[in-house]
């Protein structure tokens, strides 16, 4: 399956600039990604996030941004099946939302909000809660590009709230618009502290730098308003562990899944190149390691590149040189 999946990203990326027109290249990718995206509902969740994330990446790519082929198949295979299968459905939904999160909404090789309230107008009332929840997360990561989405719900009045769905999201809408009429208002606010007193302006800006400090990324230095959202998600020198969802530095993944994590007895450390393999693939991993490392090497365990191990070769080869971490914190923002 991963061969078929290298194949399909090789013919998007090279094929249909040498041999064929856009129309053949739409029927093509059509008929494979409906293959793929079918598979998304395998009730083994590894392999379901595996394919969610190659379908992800595939749609970055700028033949698909052009013949915009992605959200027509997303659509039909929703609206096909009757009877879908709600691991189907989430997985749909979550491509959906990341594609949403990178490509915005209306956008070349994006969805339209007409498609994505088609799905979701169903998908909110599904009896199934994972389904329920990856349809709201959905509906407010498009709600911050298009706020006309709301009127494809039922009026914001008594007998609709007495649904207790309706409830929560106009509740949640409420405190979305608050939020953004608060950082309005502070910003108009500070326009006028700066215009009508210096002085002023240098108490608050001392403020806003003790501010900064305390919500600075102690291992990226960026500074988040929500760090346990920014570790979890955005910073690029942490990663959740893929086995027990700890977050991790990344340079001490290795480390971390022969000492850690839950899964440690299934990992031991290569003596070549240091990485931590799975036990049963370490025979494997011996016939083809031929990395012999430097005391100050490590291979880094997203993309198998060799690094120089201290702290600034790790941030320039995280933020700027991994193209897996690259990718990662894309389909994240």
């Amino acid at each position: 399956f991963n061969e078929g999946l290298n194949l399909l990203k090789d013919f998007l990326l090279n094929i249909p600039h040498k041999s064929l027109g856009r129309g053949e290249t739409s029927v093509v990718a059509e008929k494979l990604l409906s293959i793929i995206l079918k598979r998304t509902g395998d009730s083994n969740s590894r392999l379901r996030v595996a394919i969610s994330d190659a379908v992800i990446e595939i749609s970055l790519f700028p033949v698909l941004k052009i013949i915009g082929t992605l959200p027509d198949i997303i659509v039909k295979l929703v609206k096909k099946k009757k009877n879908l299968s709600w691991r189907l459905l989430k997985s749909q939904l979550k491509i959906m939302e990341a594609l949403i999160k990178s490509l915005g909404l209306n956008t070349s090789g994006g969805f339209s909000t007409e498609q994505v309230m088609s799905i979701l107008t169903v998908s909110l009332e599904h009896p199934n809660n994972e389904v329920r929840e990856a349809s709201l997360s959905c509906f407010f990561e498009a709600y911050h590009y298009v706020k006309d989405i709301r009127s494809y719900l039922p009026p914001d009045n008594p007998s609709s709230r007495k649904n207790p769905l309706y409830n929560k999201i106009f509740d949640m809408l409420e405190k979305a618009d608050e939020s953004l009429e608060m950082k309005q208002n502070v910003k108009v606010l500070t326009k006028e502290a700066i215009s009508q007193c210096s002085g002023a302006v240098k108490a608050l800006s001392i403020g806003l730098e003790d501010e900064y400090i305390s919500k600075m990324c102690v291992f990226c230095g960026n500074s988040e308003n929500d760090l346990d959202i920014h570790y979890w998600k955005s910073c690029f020198m942490l990663k959740p562990c893929d086995i027990c969802c700890q977050v991790v530095e990344i340079c001490g993944m290795n480390k971390h899944l022969v000492e850690a994590c839950e899964d440690k007895k299934n990992y031991q450390t290569c003596g070549k190149c240091h990485l931590s393999v799975k036990c049963t693939d370490f025979r494997q991993h011996l016939e083809q390691c031929k990395d012999l490392l430097k005391s100050d090497q490590v291979v880094c365990p997203l993309c198998f590149c060799v690094v120089i191990d201290n702290e600034q070769n790790w941030i320039e080869h995280l933020k700027n040189l991994c193209p897996p971490n690259i990718f990662r914190l894309k389909v994240a923002k």
